[in-house]
C-alpha cells in the first residue's frame, strides 16, 4: 500500500538545494519520512546510495534504517516492470546497501580514519584497535600517574595547593584525577578548547559585580530573581493556607487565633516588599539589592503560635523564613566575595595546564600502543577534514549529494563541525526534536538546534512535523496541555511553540481513548520534607573534612549518590501498586498481553525493585539492570572463587564462598568457623579442621587450577560442584556466558586472575547490564529507563513518577559549561572555608537551568511513548505548589509539575489510592531440565536409493576432518547442532560431544542459541534432517 503523506511530510521529502532542519515531534513518523526521502532521492532524483551519507545516534537505529530501506527497495522493485529503467537502478542500490554510509557518527569517523590514515601520518593499525572502557581506564591511569610524579616535582607548591583544593588530604589524588579526566573529556568536545580555557581565566579577572561579563552577570541576576520570586510564592501559600487550617485553628484559644491573623498579615506585608524588590531587576545593582534584602528584617519575623505541634503545617509556616535566611547567607560583602578570585584563577591555570599536558601524553601513549578510543574518532576525523594539503573535505563535497543527520538534537559542536566540513553548503538534511534531547551527560548540545530554529540562516529551511501517528487523542491532548504550560514560562529558555502542538495524524486514533490517569498513593508515613530549600545550601557541606571517619583506602572510594533515588518506604508501594494494576488489567476483558505493558523509570534502582516484586509474584518480565551483570548472584559466586584462588585467607571472601552453592554451608555451619577459631587464625585454616572432606575437594580443585590459563580456570569453576549445570537458572547461565565472553576478550593477553579482576572492576556500568535471555517477541512485561525507551512505543505505559530531585552537577568541585567556561568553588585554606564565588554562582545557575530543562524533556519523552493508555504513579504530595516557574527551578519533580499545571484539567483523571496491599505471591517458574538431550535418529532401517538407473551402488565419501579447511569445519559444527537440544545448551554439553572444539567455536554456538532470530524459530517444532 502506498503511503499517503501529509502536506508537511511531503514538503520534507521533496525539498532540495538547501540545508533543511526538520523539527519532528514525538510520534510524527520521523523515520518513515527519512526512508521516504531516501527512496525519492534514489528513484526520482537518481542519486545512488554511494552518494548519500546518513548518520544516526545509535547502531540500532542504523540497522533499523537499513532494514526498512531494504524492505522499501524490494517492495518497489517488485512493483516495477522488468523493462523499467528505474527497476535496474533500484536493484543496483540493493547491491550497494551493505556498503552504504548508514551508520553512527562515530562509525563514520572511524571509516574516515581507516580510509585516510595517511593524512594523519600515523600508523594505520591505530584505527584497528579500539580501546574498551577497562583498557582505556588503565592507559589513562598510567598517563596520569607518570605525569603527576613529574609535575609534583617541577611544580611542587602549585600542585600541593591544587591537591588541597580538591581534598583535605593532599596525599590523596583520587578527586584530582577524576576531575582531570572530566576536564579532558570536555575539552575533546570543543572546537576551540584553548579559547574556551582563556575565556575561563578572563572571567576570574573581575573585581566587582559591574565588571563581570554580561553573560555571567545575567545568570547571577537570574538566580537572585528566582530566589525573590520563590519567596513571594512561599508567602502567597502561607497567606492562603494558614487562616484555613481548621485543625490547627481549633487547637488554639482565641488569643492564638488572633495571632494567626496578625502573623499572616505580617507575611502579606513582607510579600508586598518583595514584589517591590522585583523592580530592582530592571536595572540591577548588587550593592543596592543586597542592602534592600538585608533591610527586610525577616530575622525579627514573628512565628506562629504552638506550630511545632503540627509539623506538616510548620513546613509552610517556616518556609518563608528559611528561604530568606538561605538567600541572606549568600549575599556577601562585594569586596569579600571577589577577593579570592586571583587565587582560584591560579589553581584553575595549574589544573588546565596539567590537563592539557595529560591530553597530549595520553594521546601519544595511544599512538605508541597503536590504539584509539571513541573520543579520538571525532578528533582524528576533524584533523583529516581540516587538513589543507590533502583537501579530503573537498572530495566529500564533490562526491556526496545528500547528508542526513538523525536525532540532531543529541549532537555536539564538534560533530556538527564534521557534518559542515563534508557538506557542499546546501545538502544537509537534519532531523530532530529539541524537546527530546536527553543526553546532556554525553555532551549533547540541544541549544545548538534551538539556535538554528530561532535564527535560520538565509537560504536554509526549517520545517515542522506536527502530526502524531502513535497515540490516542486523549494522550495527545494531555501532553499538549501539559507542556504548553511547563515549557512556556517566559523566564525559562524552553519552548513548546504553536508548531510543537501536535494533532492526530492517524484517523484510527481520533476516537479518543481512555484518559490519562494519575495514581497518587496516600501513605501514612513521614515523608522527606519537600520544602523547596535551596539545593545550593546542601552543597556547602564538605564531607571530606570528616577526617576522623576517613577510611585508609580513600583512593578507591567514590561515592556518588543517585539524585533520582527514593528510599524503600516510598519506592516499594509504587512497585506493588503497578504490579496490582497489571494484574487487574490482565484480568479485564480488554485482551491485554504481558508484552503490552512497559514501566518507564528514571533510574536503574527502580528497575531492581520492580524485578524483585515481579519475581515474587510470578509476572514474566524483561528487565536489564544496569549493574545487574556484576551484581548477579552467579557472577558474584564465581568472583568469590577467583578471589579464593588469589588469597584463600581473605576471611570475608572465604565466608561468602562457604555460603555459596560452590561449598554449600548454611549460616549455622559457617558460625562454626568463628566458634572453633584459634588465636585469630584465618577461617580457611579453621575450615581445614572443621570440614576436612570439603577441604579435600577444595584442595583438589586448587591443584587442578595450577598452571592453567584464565579460560580453563573459568571452566573448572563452572564445573565445580556442578554449579553451572545444576545450580544456575537460565538467567544466571546467560550471565556466566557473558562473563566467559569478557574473559575471552582478554585471553590473548595472558592475564593473571588478579589482572582479570582489576579489568572487570574498571568496566563502566553501562557495559555491565545483565545478559537478557528473552527476545522482543516474548510475552513479558518490560521495565526500562526513559533513555532506553526513546524512539519506541508501547500499548500501555506505566510512568514511575517522583518528587523533588537534586541538581547533582552543582555539587561537583569542577563546574563546566560549553559557553561559559569552567570554574572552581572558592576554598580558603587552611580551614577549607567554602564560598560560592560570583563566577561559580553564574555557572551553577546555568547548570541548574540546564538540568531542570532536561528533566522536563525527559518527562516529555516518557509521556509520549504510550499508544493507548498512560498511567502515572507516585506518592501523594503532602504540600501545595503554585503554578509558577520557581516550581520548575526548585526541581519539585514530575508529579508536582503535573499537579501544578493540570489540576482540574479535563484530560487527566487524578485518583487517590490507599497504601497498596501486597501482590499475590505466585510460585517461581522453574527452569526446564537442563540435562543433555541428544537428538537420536530413527531406529528404522534406512534404504539408500541411487540417483538414476545408471548408478548401481551408493558411494560413501570419507570426510577430511582437518578443521583448518572451512568446509570441514562447517560440517563438524553442523554435526554438533544435530545432536544438541534446541535450548538450554551449556558449554559442558558441547565439550562432551566435541572435546577438542575451540573456545571461539563454543562461544559462537552459545551466541547462536541466544540470538533473537533463533529464539523465535525454537518456539516451533524442530525436525532433524537425515544426510544422504
Amino acid at each position: 500500500m502506498t503511503i499517503k503523506w501529509s502536506e508537511k511530510q511531503e514538503a520534507a521529502i521533496e525539498i532540495l538545494d538547501t540545508n533543511v532542519l526538520v523539527s519532528a515531534s514525538a510520534g510524527a513518523g520521523k523515520t518513515t519520512v527519512l526512508i521516504g526521502r531516501l527512496m525519492k532521492r534514489m528513484e526520482r532524483d537518481h542519486v545512488e546510495l554511494s552518494e548519500i551519507i546518513a548518520m544516526t545516534f545509535t547502531e540500532l537505529a542504523a540497522m533499523e534504517m537499513r532494514k526498512r530501506l531494504l524492505k522499501e527497495l524490494t517492495k518497489r522493485i517488485n512493483e516495477l516492470d522488468d523493462m523499467n529503467e528505474n527497476k535496474r537502478f533500484l536493484q543496483k542500490q540493493v547491491v550497494l546497501l551493505p556498503s552504504a554510509q548508514i551508520s553512527t557518527i562515530h562509525s563514520f569517523c572511524l571509516s574516515l580514519i581507516q580510509k585516510y590514515s595517511y593524512v594523519l601520518k600515523e600508523d594505520p593499525a591505530l584505527s584497528q584497535n579500539i580501546l574498551d572502557e577497562a583498557q582505556k581506564s588503565l592507559l589513562m591511569d598510567e598517563t596520569f600517574n607518570e605525569l603527576f610524579e613529574t609535575w609534583s616535582f617541577k611544580h611542587k607548591e602549585a600542585m600541593y595547593d591544587l591537591l588541597l583544593h580538591f581534598d583535605p588530604r593532599p596525599e590523596s589524588k583520587a578527586v584530582l584525577r577524576e576531575n582531570v579526566y572530566r576536564l579532558s573529556g570536555k575539552l575533546s568536545t570543543l572546537i576551540q578548547p584553548k579559547a574556551w580555557l582563556k575565556q575561563s581565566f578572563l572571567s576570574m579577572d573581575t573585581r566587582s559585580f559591574k565588571d563581570m561579563s554580561d553573560h555571567l552577570k545575567s545568570y547571577v541576576i537570574m538566580y537572585y530573581q528566582w530566589k525573590i520570586e520563590d519567596l513571594i510564592s512561599k508567602a502567597e501559600i502561607i497567606e492562603r493556607r494558614m487562616p484555613n487550617e481548621v485543625e490547627y485553628r481549633n487547637f488554639l484559644d482565641d488569643k492564638g487565633r488572633d495571632k494567626i491573623l496578625y502573623v499572616t498579615n505580617e507575611v502579606g506585608s513582607i510579600r508586598v516588599k518583595l514584589v517591590h524588590l522585583m523592580k530592582q531587576f530592571n536595572h540591577f545593582d548588587y550593592l543596592t539589592f543586597r542592602k534592600e534584602v538585608i533591610d527586610l528584617h525577616l530575622e525579627k519575623f514573628t512565628s506562629y503560635p504552638k506550630i511545632k505541634t503540627f509539623p506538616k503545617i510548620e513546613i509552610y509556616a517556616t518556609a518563608l523564613k528559611k528561604g530568606y535566611d538561605s538567600l541572606l547567607a549568600e549575599l556577601y560583602d562585594e569586596d569579600e566575595w571577589f577577593k579570592d578570585l586571583p587565587i582560584i584563577k591560579a589553581r584553575m591555570e595549574t589544573m588546565a595546564a596539567f590537563t592539557e599536558e595529560f591530553g597530549v601524553r595520553y594521546r601519544q601513549l595511544k599512538i605508541d600502543e597503536k590504539v584509539m578510543d571513541f573520543d579520538d574518532m571525532e578528533y582524528y576525523a576533524l584533523r583529516i577534514l581540516k587538513d589543507e594539503d590533502f583537501k579530503v573535505s573537498d572530495d566529500f563535497k564533490r562526491r556526496y549529494k545528500e547528508i542526513m543527520v538523525d536525532e540532531f538534537q543529541d549532537t555536539n559542536y564538534v560533530q556538527n563541525e564534521i557534518v559542515e566540513l563534508i557538506s557542499n553548503g546546501k545538502n544537509i538534511f537534519r532531523v530532530g526534536d529539541v524537546k527530546q534531547s536527553i543526553y546532556r551527560f554525553r555532551n549533547a548540545e540541544p541549544s545548538m538546534m534551538q539556535d538554528m530554529i530561532v535564527n535560520t540562516k538565509e537560504g536554509n529551511k526549517t520545517l515542522y512535523l506536527d502530526q502524531n501517528y502513535r497515540s490516542k487523542l486523549s494522550i495527545v491532548d494531555f501532553n499538549n496541555d501539559l507542556f504548553t504550560i511547563l515549557m512556556n514560562f517566559p523566564e525559562l529558555p524552553s519552548r513548546y511553540a504553536f508548531e510543537d502542538r501536535v494533532t492526530i495524524g492517524n484517523i484510527a486514533k481520533q476516537t479518543g481513548g481512555p484518559k490519562v490517569e494519575l495514581h497518587l498513593l496516600d501513605l501514612e508515613i513521614e515523608e522527606e520534607v519537600i520544602d523547596e530549600l535551596d539545593e545550593n545550601e546542601e552543597s556547602e557541606v564538605d564531607f571530606s573534612d570528616s577526617q576522623d571517619y576517613a577510611p585508609d583506602n580513600l583512593e578507591e572510594i567514590k561515592i556518588e549518590p543517585d539524585p533520582y533515588n527514593e528510599n524503600e518506604s516510598l519506592a516499594d508501594p509504587k512497585a506493588k501498586h503497578i504490579t496490582n494494576q497489571i494484574r487487574a488489567l490482565m484480568a479485564s476483558n480488554n485482551g491485554y498481553k504481558f508484552s503490552d505493558f512497559v514501566i518507564l523509570v528514571r533510574t536503574n534502582d527502580f528497575k531492581v525493585r520492580m524485578k524483585r516484586i515481579f519475581e515474587e509474584t510470578g509476572i514474566p518480565h524483561q528487565i536489564s539492570v544496569k549493574t545487574g551483570f556484576f551484581n548477579s548472584n552467579a557472577v558474584q559466586d564465581v568472583l568469590l572463587v577467583i578471589n579464593y584462588l588469589i588469597n584463600p585467607h581473605d576471611n570475608i571472601n572465604f565466608v561468602g564462598l562457604c555460603l555459596s552453592a560452590f561449598v554449600g554451608l548454611d549460616e549455622t555451619e559457617c558460625a562454626k568457623l568463628r566458634i572453633e577459631n584459634i588465636n585469630y587464625e584465618s577461617y580457611y585454616t579453621t575450615f581445614t579442621r572443621c570440614y576436612p572432606d570439603l577441604f579435600k575437594k577444595l584442595s583438589q580443585f586448587e591443584s587442578e587450577c595450577h598452571d592453567l590459563g584464565l579460560l580453563d580456570i573459568l571452566r573448572l569453576i563452572y564445573g565445580l560442584n556442578s554449579y553451572y549445570d545444576q545450580k544456575c537458572s537460565k538467567q544466571q547461565r546467560a550471565n556466566l556466558d557473558l562473563l566467559f565472553e569478557k574473559a575471552l576478550m582478554f585471553d590473548e593477553e595472558n592475564l593473571s586472575l588478579s589482572e582479570f579482576l582489576l579489568l572487570l572492576k574498571r568496566v563502566k556500568d553501562e557495559d555491565s547490564g545483565e545478559a537478557i535471555p528473552f527476545t522482543e517477541e516474548d510475552n513479558v512485561v518490560r521495565v526500562m529507563t526513559i533513555h532506553q525507551s526513546k524512539g519506541l512505543e508501547f500499548k500501555v505505559v506505566f510512568y514511575w513518577s517522583q518528587g523533588k530531585i537534586q541538581v547533582k552537577d552543582n555539587k561537583a568541585p569542577l563546574l563546566m559549561d560549553s559557553k561559559l567556561g569552567f570554574v572552581f568553588n572558592t576554598i580558603r585554606h587552611p580551614y577549607r572555608i567554602h564560598i560560592k564565588n560570583p563566577v561559580r554562582k553564574a555557572l551553577e545557575m546555568k547548570s541548574s537551568l540546564d538540568d531542570v530543562m532536561e528533566q522536563l524533556r525527559v518527562l516529555y519523552v516518557a509521556l509520549t511513548r504510550a499508544e493507548d493508555k498512560l498511567i502515572i504513579v507516585d506518592i501523594k504530595p503532602k504540600f501545595e505548589t503554585t503554578r509558577f516557574y520557581t516550581s520548575i527551578l526548585n526541581s519539585l519533580g514530575p508529579t508536582n509539575w503535573i499537579l501544578m499545571a493540570l489540576k482540574g484539567n479535563q484530560n487527566i483523571i487524578i485518583k487517590d489510592f490507599p497504601k497498596p496491599s501486597d501482590p499475590i505471591i505466585s510460585p517461581k517458574l522453574e527452569d526446564k531440565d537442563t540435562s543433555i538431550v541428544i537428538a537420536e535418529k530413527s531406529k528404522d532401517a534406512i534404504v539408500f536409493k541411487t540417483p538414476s538407473s545408471k548408478h548401481t551402488k551408493f558411494t560413501h565419501f570419507k570426510l577430511n576432518f582437518d578443521t583448518n579447511i572451512g568446509s570441514n569445519h562447517g560440517t563438524l559444527i553442523h554435526e554438533l547442532f544435530e545432536k544438541l537440544p534446541k535450548d538450554g545448551v551449556t558449554e559442558e554439553q558441547i565439550k562432551t560431544l566435541s572435546p577438542d572444539i575451540k573456545d571461539k567455536d563454543i562461544q559462537s554456538i552459545l551466541a547462536f542459541y541466544t540470538n533473537p532470530i533463533y529464539a523465535k524459530i525454537a518456539k516451533g517444532e524442530i525436525h532433524h534432517e537425515f544426510p544422504f
